[in-house]
């Protein structure tokens, strides 16, 4: 072979391996930027993913901040209205305990007429306050049945919000396993 042609087949050796280099470059560079983009989109889902479980997680803690809040004041008028109960219930109780006392020394044989007369009007000033503390003994019994539901209602609502903390939890598990 002659050195022209030597030269000449160099020559397009070199411009063939020219082009044959840039369009293998050309066609990697699209395959690594779109796995780039690919990486990045990947991260964005991620992210938005994180940021919607915090959203959710701090609304449902203050959720159940507010929920332990109310459990805490119908559990405080509970046991007020259930302590007012109880008064009004030793009240009545020693009332009507005086009020048999009366009517034991009434049917004794041993007092006078006008002893007589002092009991029955004792008797029958206390018969007011019993009746009203009978009333009011009611009233309080039917509070605190509202209210006892009502607490056990609030419970199982604070429940609710606790058993979805620990799914947001279990969920936070799971995405940080992969």
């Amino acid at each position: 072979m002659s050195p022209r042609r030597w030269l000449g087949l160099v020559g397009i050796g070199l411009i063939a391996a020219n082009a044959v280099v840039p369009s293998q470059a050309q066609s990697s560079a699209p395959s690594t930027m779109e796995a780039l983009l690919a990486e990045v989109r990947g991260l964005r889902a991620e992210v938005n993913q994180v940021a919607g479980t915090s959203i959710r997680t701090q609304l449902l803690v203050a959720r159940l901040q507010l929920q332990e809040q109310r459990i805490a004041a119908i559990a405080k008028q509970l046991t007020e209205v259930q302590t007012q109960r109880t008064a009004i219930e030793n009240g009545n109780a020693q009332m009507q305990a005086r009020v048999k006392r009366l009517d034991e020394m009434d049917r004794s044989s041993s007092i006078g007429p006008e002893e007589r007369k002092q009991l029955a009007a004792e008797a029958e000033a206390m018969k007011v306050p019993l009746n009203d503390m009978r009333r009011r003994m009611v009233q309080l019994t039917e509070q605190e049945s509202f209210l006892s539901g009502q607490l056990s209602s609030e419970q199982s609502r604070w429940t609710d919000f606790n058993d979805r903390l620990d799914q947001i939890e279990r969920e936070i598990a799971v995405s940080k396993a992969r």
